[in-house]
């Protein structure tokens, strides 16, 4: 091969990654398949370790190993590679958006839930169930 390459040890040292992780990327096809060289050890591209990293922050950023793998094939074929991407992330960004929302909701209802004095529920002035039903902004608890 006319590039360097790398055993496994070298790959996870240079990327951190184990070998264990590095045999699953492997399996899912986020990584291409090492060759094995005369002495029978498997050898990796160079950029492979790149590829780590970024399989790494993409999952950090929420996408999905599918998702990452769409983006790591388009990036191969380099056909419409960035335009497909800002369209992912525009979708990622949606549903990030969508779990900060369904978050605070949840959290301001703990709130009011938190805000409950009584011992039981049953002597809690405030109707928790409805509340929680209606996701009423107040309550009298």
């Amino acid at each position: 091969m006319n590039q360097e390459t790398l055993t496994r040890g070298q790959l996870a040292k240079q990327s951190g990654k184990t070998f264990e992780t590095i045999r699953f990327y492997e399996e899912k096809g986020l990584l291409t398949h090492a060759y094995r060289d005369s002495s029978n050890y498997r050898r990796y591209r160079a950029s492979d370790s790149d590829r780590l990293i970024f399989i790494e922050k993409a999952k950090q950023l929420g996408f999905t190993l599918r998702e990452i793998g769409e983006i790591l094939d388009l990036h191969d074929r380099e056909a419409g590679a960035c335009k497909t991407l800002a369209q992912k992330a525009q979708r990622k960004l949606a549903e990030i958006d969508q779990q900060i929302a369904d978050l605070e909701r949840r959290r301001e209802l703990l709130k009011r839930f938190d805000s409950c004095d009584a011992l039981d529920l049953v002597d809690c002035d405030c109707d928790v169930i409805e509340h929680a039903k209606n996701g009423a902004a107040d309550c009298d608890c």
